[in-house]
């Protein structure tokens, strides 16, 4: 297996001692069994943790916690349907619980049921463990009404805002001047798409008389899968950068931009799971770079970013600062292939031509490993056919680039 499982965080194993202390005091706490089979299936043992909810759930049926983590093992295995059965189980204990409906959007948003799924997504609005920490504005979110300063704020990953900010085009229909609250390395990038007035890191409430989340706006929307907004590009690189790199990048070869693993948030165990299945080593990738008439270039940042070094791939990405600096590394290529990070969606934005390495429990937005995406036009999709395994996906891109090289496709 070629994943790049990550380090356990920190106090993982000290949390693990703990559940299992409680378990021998009372070995039929039910709490103490679901956090145990909680902790051992972000750690990877889904059967070990199975068991254990299945005792849990034999001694309480109406424990909702154990409900919901057989619902999210069944979507971590790809079964949807069968996820969905677990939370309609948790639903019918508690009607309207928040994390429970929005455990349920991201269903119906793997599954293409936009209608839904979109309209549940807003019940996670404001919690950091289904949504993330917003800003904390006092006034009411934005209804669509015609406005003159809209601020529109960034709400979780980097990735999630380069693909929504694209709803900046329909809220500019409504809004005078918008302005997208955003963390620093997204700034200058962000100021390049047409319908953005501004981008900032810091703003004042006097600064805006309505306010939304960048994530809520697919449901102010209505989107379905045939309305996404599709303004291709939507982001743009910088002229003068991009003609830097291209001085660095001659080359008559095929280029390549390589991304080959997320950032682990090792605090978060559940997401640290996540990143871990999402990235590969660079040397699993070996079968791409042995494809002949192609230069590959790093887009990684952070801790992977290192594997680079003394490999065959280019990398002058210890320079960039900031995604618009990314931005310009890519205008140069002919190709990004990436696993499931952000630099897929500033690519997508950008109007290149991106192939996804996704995982087997795909990320909502991939609509359960489909080919192509509506989201982006130029994209497509190479999933995991079983949980783990790398190889195969790696293999099939392999051919794919010697093909498409072979034809002339980025002549």
């Amino acid at each position: 297996m070629t994943d790049a499982t990550p380090a356990a965080p920190r106090h993982f194993e000290r949390a693990l001692q703990c559940c299992r202390a409680a378990l021998q005091a009372d070995p039929e706490s039910v709490d103490a069994l679901a956090n145990t089979g909680t902790l051992l299936w972000v750690g990877g043992d889904n059967d070990e943790a199975e068991r254990i909810w299945r005792k849990a759930h034999a001694l309480d049926p109406t424990h909702v916690g154990v409900l919901m983590n057989f619902a999210a093992l069944r979507h971590d295995e790809g079964d949807l349907e069968g996820s969905l059965a677990w939370i309609d189980a948790a639903e019918r204990l508690r009607p309207g619980h928040a994390e429970v409906v929005w455990r349920r959007s991201l269903l119906e948003l793997a599954m293409g049921d936009y209608a839904n799924g979109w309209r549940h997504y807003e019940a996670g609005l404001g919690s950091p463990s289904m949504r993330g920490i917003g800003p904390g504005f006092k006034t009411d979110p934005w209804t669509g009404a015609r406005c003159d300063r809209l601020l529109i704020w960034h709400e979780q990953g980097f990735g999630d805002t380069l693909q929504f900010v694209r709803y900046a085009k329909l809220a500019k229909e409504r809004a005078a001047h918008i302005c997208v609250l955003c963390p620093a390395p997204l700034v200058s990038a962000l100021r390049s798409c047409p319908f953005v007035d501004d981008a900032v890191a810091f703003v004042d409430d006097g600064a805006f008389d309505e306010q939304i989340s960048i994530m809520s706006l697919p449901h102010l929307f209505g989107t379905t899968l045939e309305t996404i907004p599709t303004p291709i590009p939507y982001l743009y690189a910088d002229p003068a950068l991009a003609a830097e790199c291209a001085q660095r990048m001659r080359s008559d070869k095929v280029k390549v931009g390589l991304v080959w693993a997320a950032n682990v948030r090792k605090k978060q165990l559940r997401f640290s799971g996540i990143d871990g299945r999402r990235s590969v080593r660079l040397e699993a990738l070996r079968p791409l770079l042995d494809v002949a008439g192609v230069e590959f270039y790093s887009l990684q940042k952070g801790d992977a970013s290192v594997e680079a070094k003394g490999s065959a791939v280019c990398d002058f990405m210890d320079e960039i600062e900031d995604f618009a600096g990314t931005a310009a590394v890519i205008e140069n290529v002919d190709l990004v292939i990436s696993v499931d990070t952000s630099v897929v969606h500033l690519a997508g934005a950008l109007g290149k031509p991106v192939w996804v390495l996704s995982r087997f429990d795909a990320c909502w937005r991939w609509l359960r490993n489909r080919a192509g995406t509506p989201w982006y036009p130029k994209a497509r999709v190479f999933g995991q056919s079983r949980a783990g395994d790398w190889q195969s996906v790696i293999a099939t891109v392999a051919n794919e680039l010697e093909g498409a090289r072979a034809s002339g496709m980025f002549s």
